[in-house]
């Protein structure tokens, strides 16, 4: 929501205790696009959820704070464009995933090397 960037920094340096994923995706959408989809899925008579009662304001600053981490971390974090066809989408997750597995495979045949 409106949280401090800063407070929620602070909170995520606390929760994690040091420990950061090697792998981040954000799968980006247009938050316009993405309520349109939750809303598409939902079944005759079934209500939005508190998510998708939030405003498009909401949405577009969350959008806005996990592109901004993925700037500051793009070692770590990848983007990738949602909009785009499902199968496609997943491709780009599997390519993601599996260079990760792939580059923690040669460091840790390096360290065997070494020792």
């Amino acid at each position: 929501g409106n949280l401090d960037p800063g407070l929620m920094a602070e909170i995520e340096r606390v929760a994690i205790a040091g420990m950061m994923p090697d792998l981040t995706i954000i799968l980006d959408l247009d938050p316009a696009d993405g309520l349109r989809r939750a809303a598409s899925r939902r079944e005759e008579g079934e209500t939005a959820d508190r998510f998708e009662k939030e405003t498009l304001a909401i949405h577009a600053a969350r959008r806005d704070a996990y592109l901004e981490i993925a700037r500051r971390e793009p070692k770590r974090c990848i983007v990738i464009d949602a909009a785009r066809d499902a199968d496609l989408v997943e491709d780009a997750v599997t390519e993601a995933v599996f260079a990760i597995l792939a580059k923690r495979a040669r460091k840790s045949g390096q360290r065997k090397d070494a020792s």
